[in-house]
Formats: structure tokens, C-alpha cells, sequence
């Protein structure tokens, strides 16, 4: 599979290890080879791969584009992968089977960056998905929400729900064997005709393909009427015992990058504004066609991507909802659970999903997700999903020496490491 990175300089890898203040590493005798899955959507942290910021010392980091949560879990679970973007009910069921893995980081809440796609002559509200077809990857946050939509709607069982990965969904939308679709990333671009790169098909391939779809509703409103949804990144547990300060550095750029976009009208630093920009005044500063560039896009160059896919993506940028750096070692957050003697937002919502797909028989046993460990002395036992360690804020924002002033400055750490990847 092609790999999505390119090296640092040893000088440059010293440069953020100091500005880190993290003890610089003892030689090792080979390359430590690390695999990254990460999902083809928009994401500042997709930066990182396409900039080669996450290999760090003998640690060589090679970033794979994944179809699907279910697929990374899997993946993380045969140890082919070490880290991985999960979205929350991938992540919910590897844990319901026992996938041994710990989450540290929280990418980002869906928003409005996926959802559920009609004909727009076909169905105009979710009654009029009774007898229809309806593609979705099964084992997904789409198809959780799906199903919760129709379980509010009393429609479980009314719609034929058929288990497509985003290619096939591309596929089957073209040639009108479905009448809706529940997706991300390229096949959302796809149905919505958001690429420009449809043209009005005057055959017989399939009813209504010309159009574009219609949002029928969004993984946003889904999440406000009781059902949030959200990516992570999971590491391997016996990786991260191993491997502990290159987890802190792996992360620690996933905060700088989020931090970074949250300000992306240079709030804090006006460099940031530049960062985020397509079309910047100075076009080697913007972070944006590396962020293309990692997509993947079949037919655009490597390294040189079109303007209007670049803008595209930056359009796709604010369709989330990332949190700062901040927020997620809050009790809220990552921070939650033994420390703060009550469950995360993650910890209820990961308990809600199993619950609710135990219900849907999609799993069979929650295992370690079916006791919060709440109750009594709150979070106090390890061995419940609120006591135990699967959620950790640490690797967030390393551990500093008392003495060194940390701060997040993207213009210190790579402003003179690796401006132009190009």
C-alpha cells in the first residue's frame, strides 16, 4: 500500500525533542517501523502524514489510508496496524470483543461532515425510507445512527439496509441500485456532487443519477437528538507500554496541528490564518496542500494538488467539530474518569453505543463496557469502564520538567523544520 510520508532531518527531529523537553533518546540499532491508519477525510492532523512529522528518531512512520473503523479495529486487533483513527462504534464494539487498545486523542465530532443522502425525487423525509435502499458500512458510526433513526421512527426492519463500503456506495448511487446512502469522506462528496466532477448521464445506467442527492439528515442533528458520534485515535496497549515516549511525541503533534486550525484566524498567532488558508499570501506557510495531498485523491498529483480540490478541503475542514488540546484533558473529556471521580463524555457515550447495539443484536456481549463503575466510590475500581485506563489525556500534553516553559508554537517547532514539503 502507498505510504503517505516523508522524513524529517535528524537536526530537525533534536530541534522539536528539545522544544518538547522530553530526554533525548538512546541509539537503537534499526528503524522501528510504526503503522498509522487513518481515515482519507479532512482532519488538520492529516498534516502530519503528508509532512512526515510523526517520524521521530529510529521511529519510521508510515500513514494507511483505511475504508472503515471496523477494518482499523481489525487491523489493530492483528497487530498490522499500531495506531488508527476508530470512529466511536468501531471503537465500541473492538472493545465489546476485547481488542486490547487505549484512546489517546479525540479527533474530532462528526458535525455535519457525514449523514444521511436521498434522491431527492424519491424521498423528502426519514417515513419515506420504508421499501428503499439504503447503503451504509456496517459496524460504522453512519450505521449506528441509521439505525437509531429508525428505531426513533419506528421504521426497524421497513428499510433495506445493505452493507457497501464507501467505493461501492459511489458505485451503486451511479448505477440507481440504492435510494440513499449513509457516508463520509469521498462517497458524501460523491452523492452530493460536491467535487464537480459528475456530469448529467443521459443513459439507462439508473434512475435519477444525474442528481444530486439531498441531505436528508446530518450526523450533527443525529447527535443532538441523543446519539453523538466521534473519531479517535487508538493505540495498540502492548505498543504504547513499549513504546510510551513516541506515543507522547505521536500525539503531542496531533494537538499542535488541532490547536493550530482551532486558532485559524490567528487569534493567537497570526501565522496560524496563513496555515489554514488555501490560497494564502505566502503559499509555502499553508498546511492545506499537504492536507490534500494526504486524501489520497485518484487523479490528483502527488505533491502538486489542484487548487479546487485544496479549496474543497478546506470547505470539508469545517464541517467538524475538533476539540483543543485544552478541552480534552478535561473531566470532560480524556481527562475523566478515576481522576475526576465520575465518567467522561467518552465514557458514557461509549456505553450507550454497546448498549444500543446489544439491543440491535449488531453485538452479542459488551464485556468490559457493561459496568461503569460509577456507583459507591465513584470510578474507583480498575477493572470498570470508568475506573479503568481504556480513556487517557497523558500523551495529550507531554510531561514537562517543572523548569521548562512549555507552549504550542508551530512556528518555533517546524517553522525552520520543514516549510515546503514540496
Amino acid at each position: 500500500m502507498t505510504s503517505c510520508y516523508y522524513h524529517l532531518l535528524l537536526h530537525s527531529c533534536v530541534h522539536l525533542l528539545l522544544l518538547l523537553g522530553q530526554r533525548v533518546l538512546s541509539s537503537n540499532p534499526g528503524p522501528i517501523r510504526v503503522n498509522y491508519g487513518y481515515f482519507p477525510e479532512a482532519s488538520p492532523i492529516r498534516v502530519a502524514c503528508a509532512r512526515g512529522w510523526f517520524t521521530w528518531y529510529q521511529y519510521q512512520v508510515t500513514c494507511y489510508p483505511q475504508t472503515s473503523g471496523a477494518f482499523a479495529a481489525s487491523r489493530l486487533d492483528s497487530g498490522s496496524l499500531h495506531l488508527a483513527d476508530l470512529g466511536s462504534t468501531p471503537l465500541a464494539q473492538a472493545l465489546a470483543r476485547g481488542v486490547d487498545i487505549r484512546v489517546v486523542f479525540i479527533d474530532q465530532y462528526k458535525g455535519d461532515s457525514q449523514g444521511i443522502y436521498v434522491r431527492p425525487t424519491a424521498i423528502e423525509n426519514p417515513f419515506d425510507l420504508i421499501g428503499k435502499k439504503l447503503g451504509v458500512p456496517f459496524g460504522s458510526t453512519m450505521h449506528y445512527q441509521v439505525l437509531f433513526l429508525l428505531d426513533i421512527f419506528d421504521m426497524t426492519g421497513q428499510v433495506e439496509l445493505l452493507n457497501l463500503s464507501p467505493a461501492e456506495i459511489i458505485q451503486a448511487w451511479d448505477d440507481g441500485s440504492i435510494d440513499a446512502a449513509a457516508c463520509w469522506g469521498s462517497a458524501r462528496e460523491h452523492v452530493l456532487d460536491l467535487v464537480g466532477d459528475k456530469t448529467t448521464k443521459n443513459d439507462n445506467s439508473g434512475a435519477n443519477n444525474d442528481k444530486a442527492a439531498n441531505v436528508l439528515v446530518s450526523a450533527g442533528v443525529l447527535a443532538d437528538w441523543g446519539r453523538p458520534t466521534f473519531n479517535v485515535v487508538a493505540v495498540d496497549r502492548e505498543f504504547m507500554n513499549d513504546h510510551a515516549e513516541f506515543v507522547d511525541h505521536f500525539v503531542s503533534i496531533l494537538g499542535l496541528l488541532t490547536d493550530s486550525f482551532i486558532d485559524k484566524l490567528g487569534g493567537s498567532d497570526n501565522k496560524n490564518a496563513n496555515r489554514w488558508t488555501p490560497n494564502a499570501a505566502d503559499p509555502e506557510s499553508s498546511y492545506m496542500p499537504s492536507l490534500a495531498d494526504a486524501m489520497m485523491k485518484a487523479g490528483e498529483r502527488a505533491r502538486n494538488p489542484s487548487v479546487g480540490f485544496v479549496s474543497h478541503q478546506r470547505h470539508a475542514l469545517d464541517l467538524f467539530k475538533p476539540l483543543s488540546t485544552e478541552e480534552q484533558v478535561s473531566c470532560d473529556y480524556l481527562g475523566g474518569g478515576r481522576v475526576c471521580g465520575r465518567p467522561s463524555l467518552q465514557h458514557i457515550a461509549i456505553q450507550q453505543t454497546a448498549e444500543f447495539l446489544m439491543d440491535q443484536k449488531v453485538i452479542h456481549d459488551m464485556g468490559r463496557l457493561s459496568d461503569m463503575g460509577n456507583t459507591g466510590i465513584a470510578c474507583s475500581r480498575p477493572n470498570t469502564l470508568c475506573g479503568g485506563d481504556i480513556f487517557t489525556g497523558s500523551s495529550v500534553i507531554p510531561k514537562m520538567a517543572s523548569s521548562v516553559e512549555f507552549r504550542y508554537d508551530l512556528a518555533s517547532i517546524y517553522g525552520s523544520v520543514n516549510p515546503d514539503p514540496f
